[in-house]
């Protein structure tokens, strides 16, 4: 192969590599000032940020069931355990639990 034929052959490849080049600046022009995906990204973002704040709510909503699940746990222990004696503490006690059971209970149908 004729060196001006290798340097034509390279040439066409260096203008072909500058067309494409051309092409993808253009494409990404187009892209950057879409205002349909400038918009679809925002509202994306939005979303993600509902999603997390969503996420922190509920991790937050567990704890305060797992909170009420331990109090009811230790006040039915109490209850039932033999340890209190007086009839008005166990009333108290008694009360307590329904009282637990119901704010239990709001939290898993929340």
């Amino acid at each position: 192969m004729s060196i001006t034929l290798g340097l034509f052959r390279l040439q066409q490849i260096d203008s072909q590599i500058d067309r494409t080049h051309l092409k993808l600046d253009n494409i990404k022009k187009t892209l950057e000032n879409d205002k349909e995906l400038r918009h679809v990204l925002a509202i994306s973002e939005q979303t993600q940020k509902e999603n997390q704040q969503a996420l922190y709510e509920m991790k937050n909503a567990e704890a305060e069931v797992q909170a009420q699940k331990i109090k009811i746990e230790q006040a039915e222990s109490s209850l039932y355990g033999g340890s209190v004696k007086n009839p008005k503490e166990l009333q108290d006690l008694q009360k307590d639990v329904a009282s637990l059971k119901k704010i239990s209970g709001h939290f898993r149908r929340a």
